[in-house]
């Protein structure tokens, strides 16, 4: 009996991991992953992922649209300014998802930027930039 009550919480689990990877709005997984929110009116404009695992781990590289940019608030906790560090990790992450050229995001131009490290596992990161030039958010996420 209790073999089999494992294995119900076990299917359940995993449905609802399931059921969260297809929503169809993606700031709910952002929620979820990092306690974080993106302003609303975005368009998701490009998704690659380094082919997710059993339990949705891996790298995910999103291209978030903004038609009128995004409030001041919501940028309160991102940096300003150049970091080479910062940006050779994200090249790394881009390089290694094999990110198409023309959808790989160009640090010329001005951006914000911001970490986030998981309390419960720091191996897993979010990286999110800000192209106020573009009026686009970058989301790189590393899930294990």
């Amino acid at each position: 009996m209790k073999g089999t009550k494992k294995i119900y919480i076990g299917m359940y689990v995993l449905f609802m991991l399931v059921l969260r990877g297809c929503s169809s709005d993606y700031n709910e997984a952002i929620e979820y992953n990092w306690g974080i929110q993106l302003p609303e009116g975005y368009k998701k404009i490009y998704y690659l992922d380094s082919g997710s695992g059993f339990l949705g781990d891996g790298i995910r590289y999103n291209v978030f649209e903004y038609e009128e940019g995004i409030p001041q608030n919501a940028m309160e906790d991102f940096r300003y300014g150049k970091n080479t560090n910062f940006e050779e990790k994200i090249e790394e992450y881009l390089i290694s998802l094999e990110v198409p050229t023309e959808e790989v995001l160009d640090f010329s131009q001005e951006y914000n930027w911001y970490m986030i490290k998981n309390e419960s596992d720091p191996r897993e990161r979010a990286y999110i930039i800000y192209v106020t030039e573009e009026s686009r958010v970058y989301m790189i996420e590393e899930l294990y």
